[in-house]
């Protein structure tokens, strides 16, 4: 699972560290999509991890999920909206097709920009490896951070 956040700062509730790759990456590119994979906290309950002690940061570039952030006042595990395998529904139209009644509700905030799956960015290893390619490249995270991506 990813822990969505309202702000960066907030990723200090779930992360047992945030190193200063992570950082530069979360100032260069959030809001916006790229998940940055950070040591978790001990006290997580395992059902965040899947059985890692790893987590997932991101904070999304869309008014309507900022503003659940923001009213949730804390990080908020979150999947994709779409069934695994499946294309990234991009509606809420799309998302209750592939989802039907397994969730109680879906938010229609209009379409989701990008339709493209966020960049994941391992930062607990050295150099910190893609883990999934997305809209933030390789040579993107490098000219942030040079010889980490």
């Amino acid at each position: 699972l990813i822990a969505m956040l309202a702000a960066a700062e907030d990723g200090s509730r779930v992360a047992a560290a945030l190193p200063a790759r992570a950082r530069r990456f979360m100032a260069a590119f959030w809001p916006g999509p790229l998940t940055i994979i950070v040591p978790a906290r001990e006290d997580l309950p395992e059902v965040l991890l899947g059985g890692g002690r790893t987590i997932g940061l991101r904070i999304p570039d869309h008014p309507a999920a900022l503003a659940l952030l923001r009213a949730a006042g804390r990080p908020l595990a979150t999947t994709s909206a779409n069934l695994s395998g499946q294309p990234a529904a991009c509606t809420a139209a799309e998302a209750a097709e592939q989802l039907g009644d397994t969730v109680d509700l879906i938010l229609d905030a209009g379409p989701c920009p990008g339709g493209t799956a966020s960049t994941v960015v391992d930062c607990t290893v050295d150099p910190p490896a893609i883990l999934r390619d997305g809209p933030v490249t390789a040579a993107m995270l490098a000219a942030v951070s040079p010889g980490e991506a």
